[in-house]
């Protein structure tokens, strides 16, 4: 007995094949899956396809460091960065003397040492703000109060950040007013006694 197909369909190969099985249609799948597409499914950010050193959108797994979440050229730098500290911690500058702002000659060479440090460790303050905090650390007395005052009444003050301003600041309360007077006081004080010698007043 022959075999019997739906619609009264008679086997008869090669010239008369069986006609093609229709399945039903696959329900669609969650987003993503599959092979991507390079014309409907773009690169994500991160993948081999973006070929940009520096992206910051590369996406970050919890379970890793920042360090390790840094792309290679972020590394480099950090990497380079780290070098420049230890070199500068191993430089060996004069720290300023404490400046309380009782005497207002010891400013300039209050700043003047704090300025040295700022250039010999330039990688340590590249910040202005690590700069103000630098010097701030080495207020005493009148003007450590007065840096207080600021730090608790007006946080957001431009003297506790920039450093232009942390100058112009404490140069208006505790530096020099009138310095032409102070030459002139200076100069009367001056007395060559015999036991002096010249070069003791040279400046």
């Amino acid at each position: 007995m022959p075999l019997q197909f739906p619609g009264g369909y008679t086997p008869n190969w090669p010239n008369n094949p069986p006609p093609p099985i229709k399945f039903p249609p696959e329900p669609p799948g969650p987003p993503g899956d599959g092979p991507p597409n390079p014309q409907q499914d773009p690169p994500e950010e991160g993948t081999p396809h973006n070929n940009n050193p520096l992206n910051r959108n590369t996406p970050r797994s919890s379970n890793q460091s920042p360090y390790q979440q840094c792309s290679n050229a972020e590394r480099e730098w950090f990497e380079c960065k780290k070098q420049l500290l230890n070199k500068e911690a191993k430089i060996e500058i004069r720290k300023p003397e404490p400046f309380t702002g009782t005497d207002t000659r010891k400013w300039k060479d209050y700043v003047s040492e704090c300025l040295t440090m700022f250039q010999a460790k330039s990688t340590t303050y590249t910040l202005e703000r690590n700069q103000v905090l630098f010097a701030a650390s080495w207020l005493k007395d009148n003007a450590l109060r007065h840096w207080t005052a600021l730090l608790w009444n007006n946080p957001d003050h431009p003297a506790l950040h920039q450093w232009r301003a942390y100058i112009k600041e404490f140069t208006s309360i505790f530096g020099p007013h009138n310095t032409a007077r102070d030459a002139e006081i200076a100069l009367v004080k001056l007395k060559m006694f015999d036991n002096n010698r010249f070069s003791n007043f040279l400046v």
